[in-house]
């Protein structure tokens, strides 16, 4: 039997060809007569992780291999080659059957004769047909072996070609030689024999390019100049010595403990094989220089021909002067650069055929490279630069932004050690928060903790958390967050440091209309600035809008002057008045620009006068029918939809086939809640002054404000729902540096505009905090009315937002100023809000008699806007206790008094109001009218939030009608644009409508999805009202499942909620859902009681 593997392996037996088999022989015959265990061998056939049954397929695969190798002859019979015991496996390999055993014994034949060892070298050498094992991959012990054989082989060839050398036979040396060198190129040994074999026949200049090649090999793998050996045999082939100088290496030293930047340095190698000069370009103390040295070190071996470096600081950094050292290095002699003006075509010259890598640090604008850009297509240029040079042709720019978290802790512990770091971890995210990212700042850190082993983290970084000492702390030695910034800042021509220091005012990113109005320039040309700066790195994206960097906002800060800053931040803060006031008018399709005009500044004239026209007879016969009463339900007649609501109310009853409770408790599985829908237009949300009737005459006009830019104005116009959203946070900006200025009187119209956009609900939870500055505006002015607005502002802040606790204190203590004031619209106003928050708190008889007494005090003042919008809160009071007849005349009175005074948008929340409840009595058709033309009415404002309350009434009203498709695509629409706007309490009574559509489709899962949701935010907010509706639905849904008790238990929670918030429909619903599913006495005896109640 014979083996062969010095080459691919191969025996004189028929041999598995799979893959498994193979490796096994193969390790077998590495270790050939030796045992090898079990785990030795798993190792070897899974080096990267074997399987669980990795043992039973090594004793399948010895099985398959004995077949091959001893056919027919079993495990422990004689003559089996391949053994088991104890020890594992072994293969028996008798004297002469591998070839591997046979190179040995060659190599040690013919010591002791010249010519006996030549031909014993050339046999060993012929038993090599390529690689050993040249098929098989193995795992480490394979390996190993193939390593140990391969350098027995190397040392073979060594010994032959000195031998021949001596005996004088240099073209057998070269014959042999050739191929190695050619795959071999670094290898100095076969090069240096290679070369003195090409001396000998008289082929000097092939030695000497064997040598050149060599030298250029070394220093492109690893990095050396050749050894001692090649370089003696180039000084007796050329006959002197190398005495050309090695290539320069000018990088300065790579940073010791650079950490991170992993997909940087990636980005930056990568491009350095491209054409085209790499920029590096990022703040200063960015860390661009550490990352280009960096890249540059793990590069410099593919540029054998040298590394050059220069720093090009400053503006009046001279090229010429740069060339000049270059080519020195590159050997240019004095004639040849005497030729200032020859400098740049020199260069060309030598550069063309030479691979090089130059680094140009520090750089200021394209110019400075363009004259250094080497020509040769083999060399690379490296720049670091704080702008991205976009005017360099064929650049390949790579930004370097702040360091991660994570890199910046890895820096931070590569300086001052990890196990100090992990002892304080809070203290070090608060330190690297005050770093803001900053390479610079974070090295410097660094090495004040390094130098002080004792000091805590925490203390550093409690003085780096002063902002007013930050800049000072962060200087060591000659390194400075200061100084750096400070030079990247001077960079830039003067007008643009201005803009940066008056930008850094403003605490928060900043919109580019805004730096128009702070240098009184057309928005065009504060756009190009913006850009610059931005390139420049002083400045960072936010979105759409531009903040200043965190260590430039503290230098610019350094030199703020109040005096000539001050005229430009009230221009832009001016501005940012108007666009806010502009877009509240746009919003709501009245006139825009103009301030907000309370009734007690007002004079009544006019034609209008309060207790005039058909609606304001209306209204007050609707205050005088007294308090809610459910048995206004009583009587028989049409549906709701047969006739038009009008024509119900002025006969005195309400139209419909059953009674109300009828009516609710035979309602659709579809139908929606009760609950009032938000509305921006009434007194919960818009603050009283926007609800002036046209006839009230404010008694002086507001101070004229600087007027924004025309493009500025024309977005605000296309959208000022999208306005609105996108200037949240510098509408709230704007306030608070109106107000750290002491400009009371824009602070509190700035408030009022974020209070107002707020309602829709646009601003968010900013609008609070700008809600207080307003008040503090107020009171600092001594002004109560002014209070007054505010206090009822922040109230309605808080309502918009689900936080019914504080939004009533706020309106209590407003009210209270109001009447001090003996101002009647300021407190109907407030008094209707107060409704809202006592009904969601289930309160009904306290919010009928807020609402009745509001209505009284609107009138008294002619304030028919609020009149309506009041009307329309009586008309959904009145439906939640069961007076169905008088929510009905109360919308009537609302649409009425909204169309006589133009109110479109106060008419459109009325009808979706009215419709709801049209809808959940059998008047479905003339629902649908109503809510087409409110969502109509909606488009046309663009308030996008109303929108998505009236895709949720319609959603309910296809859910009801059965169309299931249609009532899902309004309401996912609905759910969607609550999520967008942040309305999570609206939000959620879209997921309930979602759940009772998912019950009508067969889904109580995907129901009771939506309905977790929905009471998850309910008891979040306190919402009493919607948690009912939400355990009736989930009643409902655990019934259809056949869950009795569990059923039961929700549905006696929600008919009890219900009963305390004196909601007689919606409790009997849930007491009809009760009984169905129990025979409880109780739920029966109780269910009684309310039909009792409803009907007398």
């Amino acid at each position: 039997m014979r083996f062969q593997v010095l080459g691919p392996m191969t025996a004189s037996v028929v041999l598995p060809s799979a893959a498994q088999p193979r490796r096994l022989l193969a390790v077998l015959l590495a270790q050939a007569g030796r045992f090898v265990g079990r785990d030795t061998l798993i190792d070897e056939l899974w080096p990267d992780g074997a399987p669980s049954s990795a043992a039973a397929i090594v004793q399948v695969t010895v099985s398959k291999l004995r077949k091959s190798l001893s056919p027919g002859l079993g495990a422990a019979e004689a003559g089996q080659r391949l053994l088991s015991g104890p020890r594992g496996y072994a293969l028996v390999v008798e004297p002469g059957e591998l070839d591997a055993d046979d190179f040995v014994t060659l190599l040690a034949a013919g010591a002791d004769d010249r010519a006996q060892r030549r031909r014993a070298l050339e046999r060993a050498l012929a038993c090599w047909r390529g690689d050993a094992f040249a098929d098989v991959a193995g795992g480490p012990l394979l390996e190993a072996h193939k390593l140990w054989l391969e350098d027995r082989r190397s040392a073979a060839l060594l010994q032959l070609v000195e031998l021949e050398l001596a005996d004088g036979d240099g073209r057998a040396v070269v014959e042999r030689l050739d191929p190695v060198v050619a795959a071999r190129p670094a290898d100095e040994r076969f090069a240096a024999r290679l070369a003195s074999a090409l001396g000998t026949v008289g082929r000097r200049e092939s030695a000497l390019e064997v040598l050149r090649r060599t030298r250029r090999a070394l220093w492109e793998e690893a990095g050396v100049r050749p050894g001692d050996d090649l370089v003696a045999v180039y000084r007796r082939i050329a006959g002197t010595d190398w005495t050309t100088p090695g290539p320069p290496a000018q990088l300065p030293p790579a940073v010791a403990d650079f950490t991170g930047r992993v997909a940087e340095l990636a980005d930056v190698g990568r491009a350095l094989r491209g054409p085209g000069p790499v920029v590096l370009h990022g703040a200063a103390g960015a860390g661009k220089s550490a990352l280009a040295v960096q890249a540059a070190w793990r590069a410099r071996r593919r540029f054998p021909d040298g590394q050059l470096t220069a720093s090009l600081r400053g503006q009046d950094a001279d090229p010429a002067t740069v060339l000049t050292g270059f080519l020195r290095l590159l050997g240019a002699t004095p004639a040849e650069l005497a030729d200032r003006a020859g400098l740049t075509g020199l260069w060309r010259s030598y550069t063309a055929d030479r691979r090089l890598l130059v680094l140009l640090e520090d750089v200021t604008n394209e110019a400075q490279v363009r004259a250094l850009l080497p020509s040769g297509p083999g060399c690379a240029t490296l720049v670091t630069a704080r702008r991205e040079l976009p005017g360099l042709c064929g650049a390949r720019p790579v930004p370097v932004t702040g360091l991660s978290t994570e890199d910046a802790w890895a820096l931070l512990a590569a300086i001052a050690g990890e196990v100090r770091l992990r002892a304080e971890p809070e203290a070090v995210q608060r330190l690297l928060g005050h770093c803001a990212g900053l390479a610079l700042a974070v090295r410097i850190a660094g090495a004040k903790l390094a130098a002080r082993p004792n000091q805590r983290v925490a203390d550093l970084a409690g003085r780096l958390a002063d902002d007013r000492r930050r800049l000072d702390e962060l200087t060591a030695g000659d390194l400075g967050v200061r100084a750096t910034v400070t030079s990247g800042l001077r960079e830039r021509p003067a007008p643009d440091r201005y803009l940066v220091r008056l930008l850094a005012a403003f605490p928060g990113p900043v919109p580019d209309w805004c730096a128009a109005a702070l240098l009184d320039r057309p928005l065009d040309e504060a756009r190009d600035r913006l850009d610059a700066l931005a390139g420049a790195h002083l400045l960072e994206p936010a979105g759409r809008h531009w903040a200043v960097a965190s260590f430039v906002r503290l230098v610019v800060a350094e030199g703020v002057s109040p005096e000539t800053d001050g005229v430009a931040l009230r221009r832009a803060c001016e501005v940012t008045l108007a666009l806010a006031e502009h877009a509240r008018g746009a919003a709501v399709g009245g006139p825009v620009g103009e301030g907000p005009a309370w009734g007690s500044r007002a004079s009544v004239a006019g034609p209008g006068a309060p207790g005039s026209g058909s609606a304001v007879v209306a209204a007050d016969a609707v205050t005088r029918a007294g308090t809610c009463n459910p048995a206004g339900v009583a009587g028989a007649g049409t549906s709701l939809g047969s006739r038009s609501p009008a024509a119900a109310t002025a006969a005195g009853a309400l139209p419909g086939s059953h009674t109300a409770a009828a009516a609710v408790a035979a309602g659709g599985a579809g139908t929606s809640p009760g609950s009032r829908t938000p509305a921006p237009a009434t007194g919960a949300v818009t603050p009283p002054g926007s609800r002036t009737p046209p006839e009230v005459v404010p008694s002086g006009p507001a101070p004229a404000l600087s007027r924004p830019d025309p493009a500025a104005l024309r977005q605000v116009t296309a959208d000022p729902a999208a306005w609105a959203a996108e200037e949240t946070a510098h509408l709230a900006a704007a306030a608070r540096l109106a107000g750290a200025h002491g400009w009371h009187d824009l602070t509190e119209r700035l408030a009022d505009a974020c209070t107002a956009l707020a309602g829709t609900p646009w601003l968010g939870h900013a609008a609070r905090a700008v809600s207080v500055l307003g008040l503090a505006a107020a009171r600092r002015r001594q002004d109560p009315h002014a209070e007054a607005e505010k206090l009822y502002n922040l109230g309605s802040v808080h309502l918009q937002h689900g936080h019914g606790r504080q939004a009533r204190n706020y309106f209590v203590m407003a009210e209270h100023r109001f009447r001090q004031l003996d101002d009647p619209q300021g407190t109907g106003a407030v008094l209707a809000a107060i409704a809202d928050v006592d009904l969601d708190g289930g309160d009904a008889r306290a919010a009928e008699a807020a609402l009745l007494e509001a209505l009284d005090l609107l009138r008294e003042c002619g304030d028919r806007h609020g009149q309506a919008a009041a009307a329309a809160q009586l008309g959904s009071l009145a439906e939640d206790v069961g007076d169905v007849r008088r929510a009905v005349e109360s919308f009537e009175v609302s649409m009425l008094l909204a169309r006589e005074c133009d109110d479109g948008r106060g008419h459109d929340h009325a009808a979706k109001r009215y419709a709801d409840v049209l809808r959940r009595h059998g008047g479905c058709d003339q629902a649908a009218d109503l809510l087409t033309g409110a969502l109509g009415g909606t488009v046309r404002t663009r308030e996008r939030h109303w929108e998505a309350h009236v895709l949720r009434s319609l959603g309910d009203l296809h859910t009801e009608a059965g169309e299931l498709g249609d009532g899902e695509r309004c309401l996912t629409r609905s759910l969607a644009l609550f999520e967008q706007i942040g309305h999570r309490h609206a939000a959620a009574y879209t997921h309930r409508s979602l759940a009772e559509l998912r019950l009508r489709a067969g889904d109580p899962a995907g129901a009771r999805w939506h309905l977790r949701v929905a009471m998850g935010v309910f008891r979040e907010l306190r919402d009493r009202r919607g948690a009912g509706y939400t355990l009736l639905s989930l009643g409902r849904t655990h019934a259809d499942e056949g869950a009795g008790p569990e059923a039961a238990r929700l549905l006696r929670t929600s008919a009890g909620l219900f009963e305390e918030l004196g909601f007689p429909l919606w409790e009997l619903r849930a007491l009809r859902e009760l009984t169905a599913v129990s025979s409880e006495s109780p739920a029966r005896e109780r269910t009684r009681e309310v039909l009792t109640k409803i009907r007398t």
